[in-house]
């Protein structure tokens, strides 16, 4: 009987833990379906614009598309001075313009906490309750482009200011008439005066008109000031100009003794005339100058001789073409290999011998390192600034050992910056096959430079190698070897009476030697028996 007693309430108790465990379930599924989702939640709008179900790309165009970001089109502020002049600036140009890729995103991530529940639960809220976001963009004053409208608008005010009073000027001095105008215009006034209407506009959704007035002053310094403010010029050096290659124009600077001005004017009659003596300060560099320094020395030079196949001579002066005639301004780096780009048959470039691994093979190519060897010789007697180089592995032929600089696209480069104040133009020519690299420039000094290389030998060794074709008793030298090298480069300075200045150890090279390799017989070999 006790069994009958308790039948009832075990099934619905298994029941009731059934559809909690349904609910569960569809809970979690609906919760990886919300984490999985790249929509924004049903029933979100952005100032009245429905996004709901969009994707952030979808929002931000439905938004641009539906004039989100339109808000400040009708808003501008135009500002009149008290001569007549003026300036607008619309509400677009002072940064009120609202970004559609921020409300989208903001709308996107509205109501996702970054908690897998918590996001569950704003998404089932969602379909219930609508969303309007505001503000989600905020417009934000670009102070920097009003500031600096103001800032030129305001000059051009003083200046005409200036010319209004009795005001000239000869070539040696400014006359002024005391008299009783308009004090110059603040910028600090009139940013402050626009700031606060562009923010009204925008609340109004109009287009504002003010009146700026600055104070009215007696006799006095005002315009003295403003005068020195706009008559002031820093002296302008000329530099070297990378498109012209040319040297610009050089100013030189204009002002006058203030104190002294301001002394005169404060002594004088209304209507008197005052000369203000003008100070001219001449620029440091100027045009003429400069332009009688650019490319007037040779700052090094190097011949070579190209040895080698006709697809060697091809690839060194078609590399060289690349270079002749490049200009590096003060404090450029020169790359090789982006100067001459990559070697590929399709730019010209042929097969011919090359060091790869320490061994002399046919590579594409192939020879360019002579190139890059007697630019990095005019760079060594230059005194310019090694970036980076490396020596080749081989001993090389055409320049002293320490001299050269080995090429490899995308592993080795020759990159040296132009540490001289001036630019230096790289001329590199063949003649037959003979190369001639020379760097033209200005010398700041009259050092003579050279540079100094020695060399300790590194002797090959003897390599045994059994060889089945060698007959008994013989022996076949199939490399003769070649010995490899440590070279050291030094920079000798000295002065242009002999005086030594310094020596620096500019690099330690190793030259790897290549082994002598001798064929032999098998040890098994025996001797040709011929009975007769």
């Amino acid at each position: 009987m006790k069994i009958k007693r308790f039948k009832i309430p075990v099934i619905l108790t298994a029941f009731v833990v059934t559809i909690a465990i349904a609910a569960a379930s569809a809970t979690v599924a609906l919760g990886f379906f919300v984490a999985d989702s790249d929509t924004i939640f049903p029933n979100v709008s952005a100032e009245g614009i429905n996004l709901s179900g969009m994707t952030i790309a979808e929002a931000n165009h439905r938004l641009v598309s539906g004039g989100f970001e339109r808000n400040a089109d009708a808003v501008s502020v135009t500002v009149n001075f008290p001569d007549g002049s003026g300036f607008s600036i619309s509400g677009y140009e002072a940064g009120f313009a609202r970004n559609a890729e921020d409300a989208a995103l903001a709308a996107f991530l509205h109501g996702r906490d970054g908690s897998f529940f918590g996001n569950t639960f704003s998404y089932v809220r969602s379909l219930r309750v609508g969303t309007s976001l505001n503000g989600t963009s905020v417009p934000v004053l670009d102070e920097d482009f009003v500031r600096g409208t103001v800032s030129l608008h305001t000059r051009k005010f003083n200046e005409s200011l200036i010319e209004a009073s009795s005001y000239s000027f000869d070539e040696y001095s400014i006359i002024i008439t005391a008299g009783v105008g308009f004090a110059p215009a603040n910028e600090d006034s009139v940013f402050y005066l626009v700031a606060e209407a562009l923010y009204a506009a925008l609340r109004e959704g109009s287009r504002l008109v003010v009146n700026y007035t600055p104070a009215v002053s007696v006799l006095g310094a005002f315009d003295l000031n403003a005068l020195y403010n706009t008559t002031r010029t820093e002296p302008v050096s000329a530099v070297f100009n990378a498109e012209t290659l040319e040297a610009s124009e050089s100013f030189a600077g204009i002002s006058f003794d203030l104190e002294a001005a301001i002394a005169k004017y404060a002594t004088a009659r209304m209507g008197e005339h005052i000369v203000i003596p003008l100070i001219f300060t001449d620029p440091e560099v100027t045009a003429e100058y400069l332009q009688g320094r650019l490319f007037r020395d040779e700052l090094a030079s190097r011949t070579t001789h190209v040895a080698g196949t006709a697809a060697r001579l091809n690839n060194v002066r078609l590399a060289a073409s690349y270079i002749h005639d490049v200009v590096l301004g003060p404090g450029d780096v020169f790359s090789f290999n982006e100067t001459v780009g990559r070697r590929t048959a399709a730019r010209g470039f042929m097969d011919a011998g090359g060091f790869r691994d320490g061994r002399l093979v046919d590579m594409i190519g192939g020879g360019i390192c002579q190139v890059s060897s007697t630019l990095y010789d005019n760079v060594l007697h230059a005194y310019l600034e090694v970036v980076a180089r490396r020596a080749h592995t081989l001993p090389i032929a055409y320049l002293p050992l320490g001299h050269d600089a080995a090429i490899y696209w995308g592993v080795l480069d020759l990159r040296f910056r132009n540490n001289t104040p001036y630019p230096i133009r790289i001329e590199i020519e063949l003649d037959g096959r003979s190369m001639t690299s020379r760097f033209i420039g200005t010398r700041t000094n009259d050092y003579v430079i050279r540079i100094d290389s020695y060399s300790t030998a590194v002797p090959f060794e003897t390599i045994e190698r059994v060889d089945e074709s060698v007959p008994y008793g013989e022996t076949i030298v199939y490399f003769r070897g070649a010995n490899g090298a440590i070279a050291y480069t030094y920079r000798v300075i000295s002065d242009a009476y002999g005086n030594r200045i310094s020596r620096t150890r500019i690099a330690r090279d190793v030259y790897r030697a290549q082994s002598r390799i001798v064929l032999i017989p098998p040890a098994d070999a025996q001797p040709d028996y011929n009975p007769t």
